[in-house]
């Protein structure tokens, strides 16, 4: 008999099918974004084609820039969410929205 634990006896963990998620419980994102190139520049926000390796999939990431004031910052938030909302061919969805690990930059793909 083995002195080591197996992994049903190590402390902390439980079987997958044991887990549950409580009411409330918050789930973070640890999307990886790799920027291929640069698209564009407007007033408050710079746009980048990247690629997400998870998706397989290419996106245009909308980044706000650092010397934005609160009240245009509170319009990007907005913008996100309601590309968020559309379903139309010819108009953007927003996939994801975060903020940049660097310097807390908020985004959206």
């Amino acid at each position: 008999m083995s002195d080591e634990p197996s992994g049903d006896d190590q402390i902390g963990e439980a079987p997958l099918e044991n887990i549950e998620l409580p009411q409330g419980a918050l789930i973070t994102q640890s999307k990886t974004y790799k920027v291929v190139d640069r698209l564009g520049e407007g007033g408050f926000g710079k746009v980048y084609k990247v690629f997400d390796p998870i998706m397989n999939r290419y996106a245009a990431l909308k980044m706000i820039k650092t010397n934005v004031p609160e009240d245009e910052r509170r319009r990007f938030r907005q913008e996100a969410r309601l590309c968020g909302t559309f379903m139309h061919p010819n108009l953007i969805r927003t996939l994801e929205v975060g903020t940049t690990q660097e310097h807390g930059l908020f985004w959206f793909a």
